[in-house]
């Protein structure tokens, strides 16, 4: 069944796998320090290396082998900064980024412990790793129980290896993320409010009329060409570009 943990085990090392088989030439020009070429009638080494990884967000997080969602608790795939503490700019942890080297660290002898389980019969302490408990410890991480090839990668002077190659893309993260959570936010608190006395939802009407002044028609290639005459009101569905 697909809700298996082999199932899930089972396609993510056949994806990861794939992966790998692309990675290795790239991995072995780089570990014998690259490839010489004449130009120009002079020799030149070249070192090859990976410089950013096209992707959105969910592509990113799955490249990262993150497990990114609201119930996730490490839902960033570049920094440790707890889900919960995401709001808080002063959170401690906002400062830790995540590196292939250290997830690399933390994964791999977990995944031992998954691949070649200890006897039971001959567990030294109680407490001694589980192959449940060793996908547990993964899981806590938002990690995915897989090896991944990236981290073996070359990223050159990128510390953060894939971590640092998968930056948030502009329209999921920020135009359809951030701005839209900001926009929604502020519309709940000011459409039911007072403005000078001027009763219930003035706020709202006041709004719509300058939202609706800015954005109409026009011939200023500064600003917005979508016209929405009737304000905030006529913005049903939220798109990138608005």
């Amino acid at each position: 069944k697909k809700e298996t943990d082999a199932f899930q085990d089972a396609n993510r090392e056949l994806r990861f796998g794939c992966i790998s088989a692309l990675l290795a030439p790239l991995r072995e020009v780089h570990d014998i320090g690259g490839f010489f070429l004449l130009v120009n009638g002079k020799i030149r080494c070249f070192l090859p290396v990976i410089a950013i990884i096209q992707q959105d967000n969910k592509e990113g997080d799955y490249q990262c082998g993150i497990k990114s969602s609201n119930r996730t608790y490490f839902g960033c795939r570049i920094c440790w900064t707890p889900s919960l503490s995401f709001a808080n700019p002063w959170a401690a942890a906002i400062r830790k980024f995540r590196t292939g080297d250290s997830t690399k660290r933390y994964v791999t002898p977990l995944l031992e412990v998954m691949k070649y389980p200890p006897d039971p019969r001959k567990r030294k302490r109680d407490d001694e790793l589980t192959p449940r408990g060793a996908r547990d410890k993964i899981g806590e991480a938002s990690l995915q129980a897989v090896y991944n090839p990236w981290w073996d990668a070359p990223f050159g002077a990128n510390h953060m290896g894939v971590h640092g190659a998968t930056p948030p893309d502009v329209l999921h993260q920020w135009q359809l993320g951030i701005m839209k959570y900001t926009w929604e936010y502020i519309w709940e608190y000011i459409k039911d409010k007072d403005v000078h006395g001027k009763g219930r939802s003035s706020a709202k009407s006041a709004f719509n009329s300058r939202f609706a002044d800015i954005n109409t028609r026009h011939h200023d290639p500064m600003l917005p060409r979508k016209a929405f005459p009737k304000g905030r009101d006529g913005l049903l569905r939220v798109e990138g570009k608005d």
